[in-house]
C-alpha cells in the first residue's frame, strides 16, 4: 500500500548521537515511511561550557556544536539543534526564545522541503507546540515524570502545569504503557496506547557477534543492565545482589550527574560492580549477546507503576533470560519472556532459576519481531490519518 504524503517532525529528549530513546526510534521509522525532521534539545551558548568536558557521558554536545546550524543528514531522517536562549530550563527564558525557535525550525524545514508536517513531542516543555506551522500535534507520554521530578531537578508541580498544557494543546495524546492511559485518563485525558518495539534493523548486529574484550575478562555469570544509571535503579537491590552471587553485575550506559553520592558508593565498594560507561547503539548488541542473564532492577514505587523500559526490547531480541523489578508492566510479560521479581528474595531466587534454565530464547526473540518499531510506526500513522485529511 502507497504511503500517504505526510511529513513528521520529532521534537527529541536526548540527541540523536546519544543512546537512542523512543523519540529516536520513532523518527527513525516514521523516516522508513515519509519525510522526518528530528529536534535535538536546544543548544545554548553556554550548553558546551557547562557540559562540555563530559559531554559523552552525559550526551551533551561540545564547543563544534554551536558552528553547526544546519540541518544534517543520519541516514533517511533529517536531524537540526536550535539555538535558545539560556537558561534553557527556565520557562521565561523558553517563552523569550520562541520567536527564534519558530524562525529557526521553519528555516529547517525549507531546507528539508517539508510543508505543515506533524509535530510528534515526547518533551513536556509549555511552548512546544506552534512552532512549526504544524498540521498535528500529537504528545507522546512516555513516564509519569512527576514521580521522578528530582532525577530532572524540577518540581512536581511545574512539570504537572506543564504536562497539562501539552495535553491541552494536543490533537491526539499516545501512552507508552495501559498504566499511563488509565492515569490520563484520572485528568480527563483520552490517551491511545503507543508501546515501545524492536528494532529490527539491529536484529543483525545480534548474530555471530564476537564478545567483547571487556566482558571475557570478567567472572561468570555475567549480569547486564543497559541504560541510563541514575537514581531510577535500586541500587541498594544491586548491593546485595552482588554480595550473593558468585558472577558479575555489568553496568553499561551514561551516568546521570544528578546520581547521589551514595548510591554511588554501593556501585563502586563492589569489587564485582562494574561500570563500563557508555558504548553506542551499534556496539550494545554484542554485549548483550554475550550476557548470561539481563536486568532491569529498577526501585519500586509511583515511577515504576507507569513507565515501561525501553531497553527490554532488545533484551528480548539478544536472548538471555531476563529478570526485572519496580516495573509493574513487566508483569504483562509472562516467562519465559521475562520474570518479575518483588523484594531482594523473589530476585536473588528468580536470578539463580533464571540462570539454571534452559530454552525461552526463541520465544523471547519472535515476540521482539512482532512488535518492531516499524509497526508502532504505522500504527501512528493511522492515528494520525483522520487528523490530516
Amino acid at each position: 500500500m502507497a504511503h500517504v504524503s505526510r511529513s513528521y517532525l520529532v521534537y527529541g529528549t536526548s540527541g540523536w548521537d546519544a543512546p537512542w530513546l523512543t523519540e529516536q526510534q520513532l523518527a527513525a521509522a516514521l523516516s522508513r515511511r515519509h519525510p522526518v525532521l528530528y529536534v535535538e534539545p536546544p543548544l545554548s551558548p553556554i550548553t558546551p561550557f557547562r557540559y562540555g568536558l563530559r559531554s559523552r557521558e552525559v550526551g551533551q554536545p561540545g564547543v563544534r556544536a554551536l558552528l553547526r546550524r544546519r540541518p544534517r543528514r543520519e541516514g533517511a531522517t533529517g536531524v537540526f539543534q536550535p539555538l535558545a536562549l539560556p537558561p534553557l530550563e527556565n520557562p521565561r527564558a523558553r517563552r523569550a526564545s520562541a520567536p527564534l525557535m519558530r524562525a529557526q525550525l521553519s528555516l529547517a524545514l525549507r531546507r528539508q522541503d517539508l510543508t505543515r508536517p506533524v509535530t510528534v513531542s515526547g518533551r513536556f516543555h509549555e511552548g512546544t507546540f506552534g512552532l512549526a506551522g504544524e498540521s498535528a500535534r500529537v504528545y507522546l507520554v512516555k513516564d509519569w515524570v512527576q514521580a521522578g521530578a528530582e532525577l530532572i531537578g524540577q518540581s512536581r508541580a511545574s512539570i504537572d502545569a506543564a504536562v497539562r498544557w501539552m495535553c491541552d494543546q494536543a490533537d491526539l495524546v499516545c501512552a507508552i504503557s495501559q498504566p499511563l492511559q488509565k492515569a490520563l485518563a484520572e485528568w480527563g485525558v483520552a490517551a491511545e496506547l503507543l508501546p515501545h518495539g524492536f528494532d529490527a534493523e539491529l536484529a543483525s548486529a545480534f548474530d555471530g557477534v564476537r564478545e567483547p574484550p571487556e566482558l571475557r575478562e570478567l567472572p561468570r555469570p555475567l549480569l547486564g543492565f543497559t541504560g541510563r544509571i541514575d537514581g531510577r535503579l535500586d541500587f541498594q537491590l544491586l548491593d546485595v545482589l552482588a554480595a550473593e552471587i558468585a558472577g558479575t553485575i555489568v553496568l553499561i550506559g551514561p551516568r546521570s550527574p544528578l546520581l547521589s553520592a551514595g548510591d554511588l558508593e554501593l556501585v563502586r565498594r563492589r569489587e564485582n560492580i562494574v561500570l563500563l560507561g557508555v558504548r553506542s547503539r551499534e556496539q550494545l548488541p554484542a554485549y548483550l549477546a554475550h550476557l548470561d542473564l539481563c536486568l532491569l532492577p529498577y526501585r519500586e514505587g509511583e515511577w515504576g507503576r507507569y513507565g515501561s523500559p525501553l531497553k527490554l526490547w532488545e533484551y528480548l531480541y539478544a536472548g538471555p533470560p531476563i529478570v526485572g523489578t519496580g516495573y509493574e508492566v513487566l508483569r504483562d510479560y509472562p516467562p519465559p519472556l521475562v520474570t518479575y521479581a518483588s523484594g531482594f528474595d523473589e530476585l536473588l531466587g528468580a536470578v539463580r532459576e533464571s540462570l539454571a534454565s534452559e530454552g525461552g530464547r526463541d520465544q523471547r526473540r519472535a515476540f521482539a519481531l512482532a512488535n518492531t518499531w516499524d509497526d508502532r510506526a504505522e500504527a501512528l500513522d493511522r492515528l494520525v490519518a483522520p487528523l490530516t485529511g
